[in-house]
């Protein structure tokens, strides 16, 4: 197996055990949400465990903490942070922001509930083969010097090799993330461009209605109402085949029998899908 089938085969699969452990935690966090809901507001919560660990550390930038909610719509993520900074849940620490006690203990509380989210979901299954071909791929040098990945990893790990797991995949889907960016970017898209084209791409109605982008994208000839145009879905298509393409050298640190059997690792786990 190379790289890019690898790169291309191995996503669903990551975002299958990533999202399960996701639903099994929001399934066992709803009395912590609710208690810090209430004293920091659910937004500001759910901004801030989605960063994780960083905020508990070394701090991050405001870009970092845009390019971590890149899909979102920038000025709604600007006001959030200057909303947190203003009522102290964000500290300053020269141009890096750090979450302050009341926030950190938030966000503690909550990703302890994903890591036993992850325990629970694999218990008595082998992690290993799965979690250690991952930290190989995670300890390349990022693909992009000051992407995602690279303000996210070596942040500090979960020592429980279910969390560990987790924790490695959720950095694994920032790598393509920071792939899939490149990708679009060199086509002359945008984050907006690709919140539009992506669901449509999917066959789904997008949820974030956005009228001037559709209008440019239509212009373009890409869109035709709730449907891609054949010209915006091979656009689409080479998107896609080009996120794999750039996500590949990461992968290429596992020999062609590793790749397989990572691959065949990740598929055995229990998850949704």
């Amino acid at each position: 197996m190379d790289s890019v089938t690898l790169a291309l085969a191995s996503a669903p699969e990551i975002d299958r055990l990533v999202f399960s452990v996701f639903d099994v935690a929001r399934s066992r966090s709803g009395d912590t949400v609710a208690t810090f809901a209430d004293q920091i507001g659910r937004d500001a919560l759910f901004l801030s465990v989605d960063i994780g660990g960083p905020l508990l550390t070394t701090g991050l930038t405001r870009r970092q903490i845009h390019l971590r909610s890149r899909y979102a719509v920038p000025d709604d993520i600007d006001r959030m942070i200057d909303t947190m900074q203003g009522s102290g849940l964000l500290v300053a620490a020269g141009d890096r922001l750090r979450a302050a006690p009341e926030l950190a203990e938030a966000v503690s509380a909550l990703i302890e509930v994903r890591n036993h989210a992850a325990q629970e979901l694999w218990e008595g299954h082998d992690v290993g083969s799965a979690s250690l071909p991952a930290a190989r791929i995670l300890a390349q040098p990022p693909l992009v010097a000051d992407g995602l990945l690279a303000s996210q990893v070596g942040k500090g790990e979960p020592a429980e090799p279910s969390a560990l797991l987790a924790h490695r995949l959720v950095m694994m889907r920032l790598l393509r993330n920071d792939a899939h960016a490149a990708a679009w970017a060199a086509h002359g898209l945008t984050a907006a461009d690709m919140v539009q084209l992506t669901p449509r791409w999917r066959g789904e109605a997008p949820r974030r209605p956005d009228p001037d982008t559709v209008a440019s994208l239509t212009a373009r000839g890409l869109v035709d109402g709730d449907e891609l145009t054949a010209a915006g879905r091979r656009l689409r298509d080479e998107v896609e085949r080009r996120t794999n393409q750039v996500a590949a050298p990461a992968y290429e640190v596992l020999g062609a029998d590793e790749r397989a059997a990572w691959l065949a690792a990740l598929r055995a786990l229990p998850g949704a899908g």
